[in-house]
């Protein structure tokens, strides 16, 4: 084990367990998409989530932070979730934390995305249409 650490830090290099799991709770905010690769043909569901984080700012008060983050699910779960979730859904999504960098001509800019595992409905928003006749 001890020498597993030494080549390590010769190698200037740190340790980092292969775990990587998300699990969050959000509010799907644009229609949902199915869309299917032109390589391989699969199917890839597509949102957009937004959560909610409220933050103490003292003496009793506080405030809100909103966070979006891109999801994607793949292969025949694809299209099933497709068929179920909507705009306005409320979903308990799990899966795994991707990342990609992107060079333009200023910066990097960093993109992340949950590859989704399994995705649940919470809640969802009905919406009542008021009847005019009555």
């Amino acid at each position: 084990m001890t020498e597993n650490v030494e080549t390590f830090r010769k190698e200037k290099r740190v340790y980092t367990p292969e775990l990587n799991q998300i699990m969050m709770v959000g509010t799907i905010v644009k229609p949902p998409t199915l869309t299917y690769s032109e390589q391989s043909g699969k199917a890839c569901f597509k949102c957009r989530i937004v959560w909610n984080k409220r933050i103490p700012i003292g003496q009793g008060q506080w405030t809100e932070k909103v966070g979006y983050i891109n999801c994607c699910m793949w292969n025949s779960y694809a299209e099933k979730a497709a068929e179920r979730f909507k705009q306005k859904d409320v979903v308990l999504v799990q899966g795994s934390l991707d990342f990609m960098e992107i060079q333009n001509k200023e910066n990097k800019i960093e993109i992340y995305n949950i590859t989704i595992d399994n995705i649940q409905l919470i809640s969802r928003l009905v919406e009542i249409q008021e009847n005019s006749d009555n």
